[in-house]
């Protein structure tokens, strides 16, 4: 049996009992944001819509640390609620974790996060939406994400709206750790399978 046929037989057996596995964390190498309908144009405190959204999912992993940085690293809004609309890329199963980091002290700090998920038609998932209550990062020059379960099926689009009870939003960054669905892991599996059968061709011509 050739080592090609091993390395797409132990894949297979690995999709089979455990799709955990192949977990991942989203973030701005595999995602979009933008404002939901409900946003102006530039809604933002200090900073430009395009800077402020680049930074909503640019954490490395769900255990990065944050520096916050007046201006630079947070996002804010005054007198406002915020409204964002995020895009998967593909569908997936969202069997983790929503990560936030949240602003660090309760003057600003985001207290309460609705989250709709919809699948790759459009097509609203959850009959009413999930809602989290984050609390405020602890006092100090680092801010690490709140993890909160999320077990959504067949999800590629979220819409999320942030608000805060004295109507101020500040954070630093949202994430999402995801499973794609099992035949978005067969389609990698199947490019696998035609890349090895490419290599055996080429090396025995």
């Amino acid at each position: 049996m050739s080592r090609h046929l091993l390395i797409l037989l132990s894949l297979i057996a690995t999709v089979t009992t455990s799709s955990s596995a192949f977990a991942l964390y989203l973030n701005d190498t595999n995602i979009s944001v933008t404002l939901g309908n409900t946003m102006p144009a530039e809604p933002f405190m200090s900073r430009s819509t395009t800077d402020s959204l680049a930074s909503i999912i640019d954490a490395e992993s769900a255990t990065s640390s944050e520096r916050y940085i007046q201006g630079k690293t947070n996002v804010t809004l005054s007198n406002a609620s915020l409204e964002l609309d995020f895009d998967l890329g593909i569908s997936h199963e969202l069997i983790t974790h929503f990560h936030f980091w949240n602003f660090n002290g309760e003057t600003f700090d985001v207290d309460q996060i609705s989250l709709n998920f919809s699948d790759q038609n459009n097509s609203l998932i959850n009959s009413t939406p999930i809602v989290l209550t984050p609390t405020f990062a602890p006092p100090g020059p680092l801010i690490f994400a709140e993890d909160f379960d999320i077990s959504v099926s067949d999800a590629r689009y979220v819409n999320a709206l942030l608000t805060g009870t004295n109507g101020q939003v500040s954070f630093l960054n949202i994430g999402f750790t995801a499973v794609p669905l099992p035949a978005g892991i067969w389609f990698i599996i199947s490019g696998l399978s035609v890349l090895f059968s490419f290599r055996s061709r080429v090396k025995k011509a």
